[in-house]
């Protein structure tokens, strides 16, 4: 058996190369393939760690996000809170013009796991107990956690005059005595009766919460009304004592032996009695028991008068109109007399400058000496006590008395519905 043996197959150097080369390539792709694919699974563990940290914080963020906003609407509930706090004090105190300052009212109160503060401004001069008639800003501060939140609110007076200002005169009782006339544009009326002494003539028509005596008439009569609101003498005098100039008694001239503003001119702009003069024309006399008598002179501002004697008296030609338009011309903390004459107001007969630069008349003010003034009040009169009047009065505006009216001669009411529209401090309800 013969075998047959293949002959030995030489290896070129260049065939055992080209092999070896080939294999070293081949090794190098496969170990950077397998460094590629770690860098990419490195890669795709860093970007899924990211995503995953972005999310925590992401809802980290929302959840503080959402915190944040309840405390942000727990703090608004709060500062609401305080607002309505702020009404409930003024609604519950009739006096909280006076029994509260201007400012803070209530600091960090206690609501649910929060707070609030509240204060209260007169946002116009700072005064909250000056005039009723002002506005008041509440403010609530609101606080949650790291929350705050303020509201605002300004409430504005809505000024419900008193009922009495809907007629021309308003009492406690009328009395008319023979002879006197009454000629009105509008209701007189009283709060219990209202008579007649003697002939009389009234022309407008009457009511009363009382009944009627005497002959009345022509003007109509209706009994059993409701009563009408008189001004409290306390609130009704604050306001002017507040922001009026006193004028001292002893500094008024005497004539006939009793202090008497006669024939002088009072005003905004000029007071004879050597103080200080008043914006508003607000004069206040303490009278200290002593009678005042005004006499043939103009008064251009409400004159305040009060603790005189009973038989003071208003006589002779005056003209009295309050400086402020919708304000008293007179107000009187006890009884009066008014003894008034149809005469006007003569500066050729007095003598003297009634509408001097810087106190005009129906908007004009000069030098001469030639002008004349009604006789009359314009504007409100306010007596606490008793009025008599007698001889002729004139009344352009409302005649308000708390006491009895007793009239004698000729009284002419002309009835202005300025004060019901735009009540003044005091004869609000």
């Amino acid at each position: 058996m013969r075998i047959h043996r293949q002959p030995a197959r030489r290896i070129q150097n260049s065939d055992w190369q080209g092999q070896l080369a080939g294999f070293r390539i081949q090794d190098f792709q496969v170990h950077r393939r397998r460094g590629s694919i770690y860098v990419a699974v490195l890669g795709s563990s860093m970007l899924v760690t990211v995503v995953g940290l972005s999310a925590l914080m992401a809802t980290r963020i929302e959840r503080r996000g959402a915190q944040d906003a309840g405390d942000l609407a727990k703090a608004r509930f709060h500062a609401r809170t305080g607002i309505e706090m702020g009404l409930f004090r003024i609604g519950a105190d009739a006096n909280w013009r006076a029994n509260r300052t201007n400012g803070l009212w209530e600091t960090g109160k206690p609501v649910g796991t929060g707070s609030y503060t509240l204060s209260g401004v007169d946002p116009g001069d700072g005064d909250l107990n000056d005039d009723e008639r002002e506005p008041l800003r509440l403010q609530g501060d609101g606080l949650e956690g790291e929350a705050r939140f303020a509201l605002q609110v300004t409430l504005n007076a809505t000024a419900t005059p008193l009922s009495c200002l809907e007629v021309s005169v308003h009492a406690s009782d009328i009395v008319i005595s023979e002879p006197a006339t009454v000629i009105g544009d509008q209701i007189i009326s009283a709060n219990d009766n209202i008579v007649a002494v003697g002939v009389v003539v009234v022309t407008p028509d009457m009511e009363a919460v009382g009944g009627f005596g005497g002959a009345l008439g022509p003007g109509s009569t209706t009994s059993g009304v409701p009563p009408r609101a008189l001004p409290n003498p306390g609130n009704a005098f604050a306001y002017y004592l507040t922001h009026g100039t006193p004028i001292s008694i002893g500094s008024i001239g005497l004539r006939v032996g009793v202090p008497t503003i006669y024939r002088e001119l009072l005003s905004p702009t000029n007071n004879p009695y050597g103080g200080a003069t008043n914006a508003e024309g607000i004069y206040i006399i303490d009278c200290e028991g002593n009678r005042l008598d005004i006499e043939d002179s103009r008064i251009f501002g409400t004159l305040v008068v009060m603790n005189h004697d009973a038989n003071s008296v208003i006589r002779g030609s005056v003209h009295l109109q309050p400086a402020v338009p919708n304000y008293p011309a007179l107000m009187v903390a006890g009884s009066y007399n008014l003894q008034m004459s149809a005469i006007a107001l003569s500066e050729a007969t007095t003598g003297i400058n009634f509408n001097p630069v810087g106190t005009p008349y129906l908007g004009f003010d000069d030098a001469a000496l030639d002008d004349t003034y009604p006789s009359a009040i314009k504007g409100i009169v306010y007596v606490v006590g008793a009025l008599a009047t007698s001889d002729d009065v004139a009344i352009d505006g409302v005649l308000v008395v708390g006491g009895t009216l007793s009239v004698t001669g000729n009284l002419n009411l002309t009835y202005r519905s300025v004060f019901l529209n735009d009540p003044p401090p005091g004869f609000i309800d």
